[in-house]
């Protein structure tokens, strides 16, 4: 996305404007437990192929987190 500098911040707080709704909430928790579905199931296997897509998926929730917190606190 490219905006005017002047712009971002009023462009990234009518996002987070739009996640703090109440579908906007349900969304974060369907998809949340899907790509935890996602990134514990393959901790099951012997396969360490399947142990680094699940820990890819899950190191991509933590840094997702990550910006979701550093957004709140902005």
């Amino acid at each position: 996305m490219v905006v005017e500098p002047a712009m971002a911040l009023e462009v990234f707080q009518n996002a987070l404007t739009q996640v703090r709704t109440s579908w906007g909430i349900i969304w974060i928790i369907v998809l949340l437990g899907i790509l935890l579905i996602f990134g514990l199931m393959p901790l099951r296997s012997s396969k360490l192929y399947w142990w680094a897509f699940g820990a890819a998926v899950l190191s991509t929730i933590l840094v997702d987190s990550l910006f979701l917190l550093a957004a709140c606190l902005a």
